[in-house]
């Protein structure tokens, strides 16, 4: 494992330590938190998507995905266009608004992606992650104004 890996594991380690010692205080069952995996995170959020309806034919191609994904980005540039900032606002109605909430609706949205297609959302990450850490970004050319 890699030392960011590791890190990751140790927090995770140590968080549910620290829940094993509240559920030891507290009566009746310990909560189910899906938060706190990552193959719970992407079956739990794959879930709420089809109790949401977000395409209960499964009618939608790839590429209707994808590009879904990509009206995600376009939604976190234009709410960091608009404030500048990365600060989470509630609308009048409560709804949270901002980039980091429109990033947010990108990564569930992956999850989602994943889930349908059968694969791992975080394995991948994983395996891009190791690899990327064996190769030279000298010429990768990610500034967007030179």
């Amino acid at each position: 494992m890699s030392g960011v890996w590791e890190d990751i594991h140790a927090a995770v380690e140590r968080a549910r330590s620290a829940q094993k010692s509240v559920d030891e205080l507290g009566a009746g069952k310990p909560a189910v938190d899906p938060f706190s995996d990552a193959s719970g995170l992407q079956k739990t959020l794959y879930n709420e998507c089809v109790k949401a309806q977000w395409d209960p034919e499964l009618t939608n191609s790839f590429g209707d995905e994808t590009a879904h994904l990509h009206e995600e980005v376009t939604e976190a540039f234009r709410a960091y266009r608009k404030t500048h900032d990365f600060v989470i606002r509630y609308d009048a109605d409560g709804k949270p608004q901002g980039v980091p909430i429109e990033h947010a609706d990108v990564l569930i949205g992956l999850f989602y992606n994943a889930e349908l297609n059968g694969y791992s959302l975080l394995d991948a990450v994983r395996i891009k992650h190791e690899y990327n850490l064996t190769r030279s970004y000298e010429r990768e050319g990610r500034r967007v104004h030179d």
